[in-house]
């Protein structure tokens, strides 16, 4: 049983630091001026002829010392944490080390440390709270550390990706790790439904309100209530059905084909689309005014080509969930990093479950992977400015990009280096230099 006294002293321990300091250093202060007040009116001690001077300097030593304790008593448990941390092997050295100069105290130095250190716990975090989401890259990291903080309200969220990079995928999530997660999700793919039938999918219809509604029926709207929708491919909706989403946006209620009525609805929007909204609004393709409704919280989703570190992941995934599951080569695994990945992670799935299928001795070779030349031996894609995220280190991704470019040519030539420098248009000599840099086995090629 808690005693009073016990309680007492939880509370005095729970005072912040914040506030104890500045009461301490009040406490020395207030003390050296009572003391040297005494010291100047109480007879007795002026018998002692003890300067003012050198009573002043004393008190002054002794909040001098105090302050000085008070700080490592402050300082010194952050110095232990983080040389207790730098022995975590799952830790990044970098996200201990602070180099910017402008940081002018210890505190500020530690606490940009610990900033730094907090975000990288709040990106496993997320990555061990979304184990359906399989990623190892920097950029996946950030994206589910966004996810995390956006799952548990019910915000309005926008997906924004290239086709096959799995938006279905961050929405399911979203939904699971979401007070909604036990009611209805209801998926809409706005660009499979017929312009004429999306309006009577959505809303409703009543019994009579076109040829052919023999009877009354409730939209995806009314099915999701209390639950979530997501409206996958949302770029591609009619302009006049676009009008009436955002009434149901903004009212929360909709109004079946035919009837007269609103029924309020009780749910939250997930939108997803591989088109560039904004651009859809500067072309009178996709209504401003929803736009700025549904892009309450973004997610922009990275394509497959800058996400590289993630491919091994996915491709062993793949490949394990097969009816015959197989390994997959070192040198298979660098021509999937080779290539460019117009269709994504979905097109990655296809071709593991192809060369599964192709391999006969247990293990995915380069010959079972069926990738188009023409994607492999060009030049490294377009970094956009969404994808600048992927680039943390420019000399790093230089370098894989060039040596991506020469493995491809040394493919093409079948391992004869005179021809991957024609092909490179650049001097054998040079390509020699590249080889032996980047530590190529041109004999790998060889026909």
């Amino acid at each position: 049983m808690t005693t009073k006294k016990n309680r007492t002293n939880k509370y005095w321990l729970n005072i912040r630091t914040r506030h104890l300091v500045p009461m301490i250093l009040a406490g020395f202060n207030a003390l050296s001026m009572l003391v040297v007040y005494e010291m100047l009116t109480s007879p007795a001690l002026s018998r002692l002829n003890v300067g003012l001077g050198w009573i002043i300097l004393l008190f002054s030593l002794v909040c001098l010392v105090g302050s000085y304790l008070l700080i490592r008593w402050i300082i010194s448990p952050m110095e232990s944490f983080v040389e207790k941390a730098k022995k975590i092997p799952a830790i990044p050295p970098r996200l201990l080390e602070d180099k910017d100069e402008r940081v002018s105290s210890d505190v500020e130095h530690y606490q940009r440390v610990l900033n730094k250190l907090t975000d990288f716990l709040d990106k496993k975090e997320a990555g061990n709270l979304f184990p359906e989401i399989l990623a190892q890259s920097r950029i996946m990291m950030g994206l589910m550390s966004r996810m995390l903080k956006v799952a548990p309200s019910d915000s309005t969220v926008l997906i924004t990706g290239e086709s096959g990079t799995g938006k279905e995928l961050i929405a399911r999530a979203l939904v699971e790790h979401s007070p909604r997660a036990d009611k209805p999700f209801i998926k809409v793919n706005c660009a499979a439904i017929p312009e004429g039938l999306l309006e009577s999918e959505l809303f409703g219809h009543e019994k009579g309100a076109f040829t052919g509604a023999v009877s009354a029926r409730a939209g995806k709207f009314e099915l999701a209530d209390k639950g979530t929708i997501f409206l996958d491919e949302i770029g591609d909706m009619p302009l006049p059905t676009q009008a009436k989403l955002l009434r149901v946006l903004q009212e929360k209620e909709v109004q079946r084909l035919g009837s007269g009525k609103y029924i309020q609805v009780d749910l939250r929007v997930i939108a997803a689309t591989n088109k560039d909204l904004e651009e859809q609004v500067h072309k009178g393709l996709f209504r401003e005014d929803l736009y700025y409704r549904i892009n309450v919280f973004r997610l922009d989703v990275p394509p497959l080509r800058v996400r590289k570190d993630d491919i091994p992941l996915l491709a062993k995934s793949f490949a394990d969930s097969t009816p015959d599951p197989k390994e997959i080569a070192p040198e298979a695994l660098d021509l999937l990093k080779q290539y460019s990945w117009p269709g994504n992670v979905r097109e990655l799935k296809n071709i593991i479950e192809s060369a599964c299928l192709m391999s006969k001795d247990g293990q995915v070779s380069t010959k079972e992977l069926e990738i188009a030349p023409s994607q492999q031996d060009g030049h490294p894609a377009m970094v956009s400015a969404a994808d600048l995220s992927a680039v943390d280190d420019l000399d790093r991704w230089l370098a894989e990009s060039e040596k991506s470019i020469i493995l491809a040519a040394l493919k093409r030539s079948g391992g004869v280096q005179s021809k991957a420098a024609d092909l490179l248009n650049i001097k054998q000599r040079s390509l020699w230099h590249r080889v032996r840099k980047y530590n190529i086995d041109a004999g790998e090629f060889k026909k």
